[in-house]
C-alpha cells in the first residue's frame, strides 16, 4: 500500500476515534474516506461532512448552511460572504453557484506531516463555532435581500 493510502487510512481512523470519543453520532463511508455527522446548534442542526482526499493529502470539513439563496443577487451575497470571511481566523464560507448553496469549509493537509487527532477536534470546533455564529447573520442577509428584491418589483415593476 502506498504511503499516501496508509496516511489516508490513518487519518480516517483517527477521525472516527475522535468522533466516538466525543460521543458524536456519525456515519462512515470508509471506501470514499468520508464521514458525516450532525451538530445541534441553538437555532438549527448542522450537517458536517469530513472528506479525506488521498491524492491531495487533504482533509476537508464541509458544513452546509441551510438558507434560501434562489432569489437573490449572487454578487451581493458573494460580497457579504467575503466580508464575513475577512473576519474569520480559519476556514471560509463559500457560495456554490451550481447548487445555489452556502457552506462553511475548513481544510488541513497531512502532506509530509504526522496526523494528530487534535486537528479533527480543532476543525470540528471551528466549523461548529462559525456555523453557529454566522447562521443567523447569513439567513438575515438572504432574507433581507429577497425582501428588497420583492419591494423593487412592487415599486418599479
Amino acid at each position: 500500500m502506498a504511503l499516501t493510502a496508509v496516511k489516508s487510512v490513518g487519518a480516517y481512523r483517527a477521525l472516527c476515534r475522535v468522533l466516538e470519543r466525543n460521543d458524536i453520532v456519525h456515519e462512515c463511508d470508509e471506501k470514499n474516506f468520508c464521514v458525516r455527522c450532525i451538530f445541534s446548534g441553538r437555532e438549527t442542526d448542522f450537517r458536517f461532512a469530513f472528506v479525506i482526499e488521498p491524492s491531495k493529502m487533504l482533509i476537508t470539513l464541509y458544513a452546509p448552511i441551510d438558507v434560501d439563496v434562489s432569489n437573490i443577487s449572487i454578487s451581493d451575497l458573494s460580497f457579504a460572504l467575503c466580508m464575513i470571511n475577512d473576519s474569520l481566523s480559519d476556514g471560509h464560507f463559500c457560495l456554490d453557484r451550481k447548487s445555489m448553496g452556502v457552506y462553511f469549509k475548513i481544510t488541513a493537509s497531512f502532506y509530509d506531516s504526522f496526523m494528530n487527532e487534535s486537528i479533527f477536534e480543532y476543525m470540528l470546533s471551528e466549523a461548529a463555532e462559525n456555523a453557529e455564529e454566522y447562521y443567523s447573520k447569513i439567513k438575515c442577509i438572504t432574507e433581507k435581500m429577497q425582501a428588497y428584491k420583492i419591494m423593487d418589483k412592487n415599486l418599479y415593476g
